[in-house]
């Protein structure tokens, strides 16, 4: 019968009752995830599915149910989303550029608001782009690129030409990440707008070779 629902958890509980006629269908398998309640009251996720089984000629003679316990599986993806969000928080509310890109294809796969502003771009555009997209052409071309050879730390000052097309010096703190077999994966890059320092030396510049 019924019984087993009482040990269901109360949201899971409307749920099931709230269900779709195609949920509903006893000539189909279902698969569900419900918390049941253990007997010390205790409630863990379980993944439940019950297929029909037929006679000989066709006819639905019972359902047979099995369940599994993956509480453990849900609270690992649980503390991921949880640490994503967390990260997240942090990569918008950051006073820096930052910038997530993929080691494959060079593009940007996340950057931050801070990032935007600095490069007059929008988020949509510059994840179209790569970060050598957005450097002075003769940098490019004279090699100065960060993560250059196989170094997984690089730190560079590099010229970057904004959407209006005026000219920005940026600190670029870059770093590789590399999966379990050693192969990279991403880099994560914490960029530093530099450019009233580098203003401020050429202005000195100038004025001793004026002397």
């Amino acid at each position: 019968g019924d019984g087993w629902m009482q040990a269901l958890h109360p949201e899971d509980l409307e749920r099931f009752r709230n269900r779709s006629g195609a949920e509903e269908d006893p000539h189909s398998m279902h698969e569900w995830r419900m918390r049941f309640r253990r007997k010390d009251g205790q409630y863990r996720w379980m993944r439940v599915r019950s297929v029909p089984v037929r006679g000989e000629k066709g006819e639905l003679v019972r359902r047979v149910g099995a369940i599994t316990d993956i509480d453990g599986m849900i609270q690992a993806q649980n503390a991921l989303r949880e640490n994503e969000a967390q990260f997240r928080a942090m990569f918008e509310a950051a006073v820096v550029g930052q910038t997530q890109a993929s080691a494959t294809t060079g593009l940007f796969t996340r950057v931050n608001l801070r990032f935007c502003e600095m490069t007059g771009y929008s988020e949509a555009e510059l994840l179209q782009m790569r970060p050598r997209d957005l450097m002075v052409p003769a940098d490019v071309l004279g090699g100065i690129l960060p993560l250059e050879g196989r170094k997984d730390e690089v730190f560079r000052e590099i010229r970057f030409l904004r959407k209006d097309g005026k000219l920005i010096w940026v600190n670029a703190a870059v770093r590789l990440l590399r999966d379990e077999d050693n192969k990279p994966t991403q880099t994560i890059t914490v960029y530093l707008d530099i450019t009233p320092r580098k203003r401020a030396e050429e202005h000195r510049q100038r004025i001793l070779d004026g002397l």
